[in-house]
């Protein structure tokens, strides 16, 4: 990122926006705004034996841009069940 982009962003706005947020919300919306989150796309990177592609549509280069976009009822379906198990466990 060049040093002027850097610069223009509105730090103080962005850590106050984040501030009264659970740290796993931070976690992800650092991840999913710098682009470094678990895409086939980065992981990829490091794993030459990766495939990039989406699991769920076949999108090449599948990258944290898509994860926003891409919406499949199997998808919602999958995190209704996550939080379901989440909240069972955490009783």
């Amino acid at each position: 990122m060049p040093a002027e982009v850097f610069d223009s962003v509105a730090w103080d706005d962005i850590r106050r926006a984040l501030a009264n947020k659970p740290k796993m919300y931070q976690l992800w919306y650092g991840k999913q705004v710098s682009g470094y989150c678990g895409t086939g796309e980065r992981i990829s990177m490091y794993d030459k034996e990766a495939d990039d592609k989406c699991p769920n549509c076949g999108k090449a280069k599948e990258d944290a841009a898509h994860l926003n976009v891409l919406l499949q009822e199997n998808q919602s379906l999958l995190l209704l069940q996550f939080i379901k198990i989440k909240n069972l466990i955490s009783k």
